[in-house]
C-alpha cells in the first residue's frame, strides 16, 4: 500500500476534519461565554443589537433626512 498519510487508517481524514469542526464549535461557545460571565446584560444587549429597529426600509430621501437631523448643514 502506498503512503497516503493515513497512518494505516483510511478514515483518518474524516476523523481529523470532524474533530477540527468540533473543536471550532467548542472554542466559539467559550469565546461567546467569556464576555457574558462578568456582564449580565451582555446577552440582552447582543439580542437587541441584532433586532430590526425600523420595520420600514429607508429610501434615499428618508436617509438624507435622518442624516440632516443628526448633522445639520453637512449634507447639502
Amino acid at each position: 500500500m502506498a503512503y497516503l498519510g493515513t497512518q494505516g487508517d483510511i478514515g483518518d481524514d474524516p476523523k481529523d476534519s470532524g474533530l477540527a469542526t468540533l473543536g471550532a464549535w467548542i472554542v466559539t461557545l467559550v469565546i461567546a461565554a467569556v464576555p457574558a460571565a462578568p456582564n449580565r446584560d451582555f446577552v440582552r444587549e447582543s439580542k437587541d443589537s441584532l433586532t430590526v429597529k425600523h420595520s420600514e426600509p429607508f429610501g434615499e430621501v428618508a436617509i438624507e433626512q435622518k442624516l440632516d437631523e443628526h448633522q445639520p448643514g453637512e449634507h447639502d
